[in-house]
């Protein structure tokens, strides 16, 4: 008998071709960032360090990113309306940095 290895899950591909995944696996509690966070600053490890993560806005106030796959000097402020309307589920944007200045008010945490 052959055995065929398959998987039964999907995953969200965008223009860029960084995965977007439905369900995070990994989740970190920030609250209010004292610096700003990378993707290096929570996983040491190379092999297990994705290419973007997700915010999930604990409570009000604005989020200033580096989105996953743009220009390097190219940022984006999530407004405070965007995180009201998520509070507590994951903001449909993939970043790789969330920069701890007077831009970021919300409380947050991140997750992959």
């Amino acid at each position: 008998m052959k055995k065929v290895a398959t998987n039964n899950f999907a995953k969200m591909v965008g223009e860029t071709g960084l995965v977007a995944s439905p369900l995070l696996s990994r989740m970190f509690t920030i609250g209010d960032p004292a610096s700003d966070i990378e993707i290096s600053d929570l996983e040491s490890d190379p092999g297990f360090a994705p290419q973007s993560f997700v915010i999930i806005p604990l409570g009000s106030g604005t989020i200033h990113v580096h989105m996953a796959g743009a220009p390097t000097d190219e940022t984006y402020i999530i407004s405070a309306i965007e995180v009201e309307a998520s509070i507590g589920y994951p903001l449909p944007y993939l970043v790789d940095k969330v920069y701890a200045d007077s831009d970021t008010t919300a409380t947050l945490n991140i997750g992959w």
